[in-house]
């Protein structure tokens, strides 16, 4: 049996070190895998949901409880595992899927998987699955992977051309699903490393982001027009500030149609959300304070939009809790809508109605494609 009832729960700071830093902030559960904490934001700290599990229990009594560790070696390294609280709860509630050997091969595998598949936490090439997405202009391929030095394309790297799906959105849609599930049939998508290059209407970009969810890892390019180059340029200590409107205080609990505006390239303004859907309760933008084509610089600015989307989608469904279907109008460069498809829960949010701008038409935006959502049955 074990030397005493159960650890004091002082880990030393080595062991705090050790087991953040192999896990990369990350949660060990395989299904999971998240960065357990959540970046600060103008007004708010920091939010730590890691939790330092145990293999085998703490006390003698607790999950797993079969253990002859002595009780001077519950809390190191060895009998500890980084998992977020969900999972956490998982693994100690079911304890004889989840037994100690399971979680020392989950937390060896994990650790395995950072080793391999996150180059940007260590030194030396690493190789991307690069996508080059194109419809009317092509995209040189060769040129575009210069941003990707010194780490090079794979092998099964490939060009998703669209230029002759015109506007058939759906077959677009199921035409890059299919691609991607081809190269990620032999693994998992979170084993999958993804450097994007997009050059194509919104609704294609967006359509990408959503199949390749935020699960594998993905790197974002943004072609630089007046630069010709995809390299991003290297970040200035300027705050970029991210301005949403709309969003009301209260929770509105009625079956409502809401528009998400995202106003980065140039303005989209209400009357051309009215041109296209007049019953549409409520209009959101997130925008910066001078739309601009040329806005997008570093990729840091393509960050800061990333963690403004997330913040909006989760107030638009504690705000719009039976919302039917939201309206998602972008004017933004083509990574930035990648990242927004990215974001798109189907699990979790209603049906999302694309549109596309359309600048020769009278009506500047048309529906493009439908993203089924939760509510859609």
């Amino acid at each position: 049996m074990a030397n005493g009832k159960k650890s004091t729960r002082k880990y030393a700071p080595e062991t705090v070190k050790l087991l953040w830093g192999r896990a990369a902030g990350r949660c060990a559960f395989p299904d999971c895998r998240i960065e357990v904490f959540d970046d600060d934001s103008e007004h708010d700290p920091v939010v730590n949901f890691g939790e330092m599990a145990h293999v085998s229990p703490s006390s003698d009594d607790g999950p797993r409880s079969v253990s002859d560790i002595p009780v001077e070696e519950r809390d190191k390294y060895d009998n500890l595992i980084l998992l977020c609280r969900n999972c956490h709860k998982k693994v100690d509630t079911q304890t004889v899927k989840y037994n100690c050997d399971i979680l020392k091969k989950m937390k060896h595998d994990h650790e395995t998987w950072v080793r391999d598949n996150l180059p940007e936490r260590g030194k030396g090439k690493r190789s991307w699955i690069a996508i080059t997405l194109q419809d009317k202009i092509p995209i040189d391929f060769n040129e575009a992977i210069t941003a990707l030095e010194p780490d090079y394309p794979a092998d099964n790297s490939f060009v998703l051309d669209i230029g002759s799906g015109g506007n058939a959105f759906d077959k677009i849609y199921t035409n890059i699903a299919l691609r991607i599930a081809r190269v990620c049939q032999e693994k998992d998508s979170f084993d999958c490393r993804f450097a994007v290059f997009p050059l194509s209407s919104i609704t294609s970009c967006i359509s990408l982001g959503h199949i390749l969810t935020n699960r594998p890892r993905v790197r974002l390019f943004q072609y630089h027009r007046t630069e010709q180059k995809w390299q991003w340029n290297d970040e200035t200590d300027y705050h970029y500030k991210i301005n949403v409107t709309g969003i009301p205080e209260e929770t509105i609990e009625d079956n409502v149609e809401i528009a998400l505006c995202f106003d980065i390239s140039e303005n989209i303004h209400d009357k051309d959300v009215f041109e296209v859907r007049k019953d549409i309760n409520t209009i959101i933008h997130i925008s910066i304070p001078k739309p601009s084509k040329l806005w997008l610089s570093e990729e840091r600015q393509l960050f800061e939009v990333i963690k403004a989307t997330n913040d909006v989608f989760e107030r638009c469904m504690s705000s719009f809790p039976n919302a039917t279907k939201w309206h998602l109008f972008c004017a933004v460069p083509a990574p930035i809508a990648v990242a927004i498809g990215q974001q798109i829960n189907p699990t979790m949010f209603p049906c999302i109605q694309l549109y596309e701008f359309m600048k020769s038409r009278a009506q500047r935006y048309l529906p493009s494609l439908l993203l089924k959502g939760d509510s859609s049955g």
